[in-house]
């Protein structure tokens, strides 16, 4: 989506706070703002409706956007172990 302005909503004011440790669920949000992405925390897209030529999508609590396509995440619960290990280490061997 490059050269596209971004929209993300999520329900949950931490978008995976049953999956991510707070640091990386920190780092993330920061690294998508930086790039130009609008996070919009505890909503969701409710309804989405063609009006004309135009695409709207509708917000839980009540926005109204003027979109060019949505996609629709379901969720994932992704393996935590390398997430969760204390210390990264940077690699120092090449094959």
């Amino acid at each position: 989506m490059v050269g596209q302005h971004v929209t993300w909503s999520f329900l949950r004011m931490r978008s995976a706070n049953m999956s991510f440790p707070m640091t990386l669920q920190t780092f993330l949000k920061e690294y998508y703002r930086l790039n130009g992405v609008e996070l919009l925390t505890g909503e969701s897209v409710v309804s989405v409706q063609k009006e004309g030529n135009h695409i709207l999508a509708h917000t839980g609590s009540g926005r109204v956007m003027e979109v060019d396509g949505v996609v629709a995440g379901i969720g994932i619960r992704p393996n935590l172990d390398l997430a969760n290990k204390p210390v990264w280490k940077p690699i120092t061997e090449s094959l």
